[in-house]
């Protein structure tokens, strides 16, 4: 009956097809209300986690070894090719979750 109800092109609106009042209210204060908790990433968090890929490890580990062995310009240089991207991937996503 209730699925004829459903797919019945004409659907008569005066039956009652759902919860009743108490019904509702049973179900609320048993599963609470329906909503998604929105969750805030922390920005230190996101900006570490791009760190946290085999090329810019192997970017860090350059960086290591271009100072171990004394070529501070060039431990300069790719610091600032590991940072400059992962920065900005970044301050896309903050855009982007400000854009919500």
């Amino acid at each position: 009956m209730e699925q004829q109800l459903l797919d019945s092109p004409t659907m008569d609106l005066s039956k009652t097809v759902g919860l009743t009042d108490a019904e509702a209210k049973e179900h609320l204060l048993k599963f609470g209300r329906n909503y998604v908790a929105e969750k805030r990433q922390n920005l230190l968090v996101l900006l570490l986690r791009k760190f946290w890929l085999p090329i810019p490890w192997m970017l860090e580990a350059t960086i290591i070894l271009q100072l171990i062995i004394g070529k501070i310009e060039e431990a300069i240089i790719f610091t600032t090719l590991l940072a400059k991207p992962c920065l900005l991937k970044v301050r896309k996503a903050v855009l982007f979750i400000q854009a919500l």
